[in-house]
């Protein structure tokens, strides 16, 4: 309507194509070091002998950029079929190493320190009494019925797991702060979920 009114400055256009042109300009920013880089290599592969830099036209540059299009075309397509098709190959399961937490625990009124290692991959939760010492008691994470994350103190967990005859014992833990209970917590859900299939 203002151009066929017959203004020429169009204001909000110009506003909205600076702002699209922000992110091109920023991706070209970001990709012709890239590109030059790639020139350079073909330069290099072209004329191997020749140390000169010769002054590339830019129909030439053009030339080579028409080549990587298609290539990249290929490339994008490979890594969308790995995405959302998968491999072929099956992924490899990665390890996660035994995660050690220093806690303690009031016994009889007496605070003593102790060491919970959850070992996802055996599925175990150990309590031993110190860092290097032998495991104290090990238990099945099918024996691990429920945490209670205490509300009025936030580093502080009860776990409850079931004993033998279907009794069940509660141990009260108290951790150095709350990220470091929230970080037991999550590896503890984790070691669950990865068994419950």
């Amino acid at each position: 309507e203002m151009v066929q009114a017959g203004n020429n400055s169009l204001p909000q256009l110009k506003k909205l194509l600076t702002c699209l042109c922000k992110g091109l300009h920023s991706e070209l920013t970001r990709t012709l070091p890239t590109l030059e880089s790639l020139q350079k290599l073909f330069d290099q592969q072209l004329s191997p002998g020749h140390r000169q830099r010769s002054h590339q036209s830019g129909d030439t540059v053009l030339s080579k950029l028409n080549q990587l299009v298609p290539l990249l075309a290929t490339i994008e397509d490979k890594v969308k079929n790995v995405l959302f098709e998968g491999t072929d190959a099956k992924p490899r399961r990665s390890l996660i190493p035994p995660i050690t937490f220093e806690v303690k625990s009031d016994s009889l009124g007496i605070a003593t320190k102790i060491i919970l290692k959850v070992d996802v991959e055996m599925g175990k939760l150990i309590i031993k009494k110190s860092k290097d010492g032998p495991d104290d008691k090990s238990h099945d994470h099918k024996k691990i019925r429920q945490l209670i994350k205490s509300q009025k103190f936030p580093n502080k967990l009860v776990i409850v797991l079931e004993t033998e005859k279907e009794k069940t014992q509660r141990k009260e833990y108290v951790f150095s702060d709350s990220k470091k209970r929230e970080g037991f917590c999550q590896i503890l859900q984790q070691m669950k979920n990865k068994h419950s299939g």
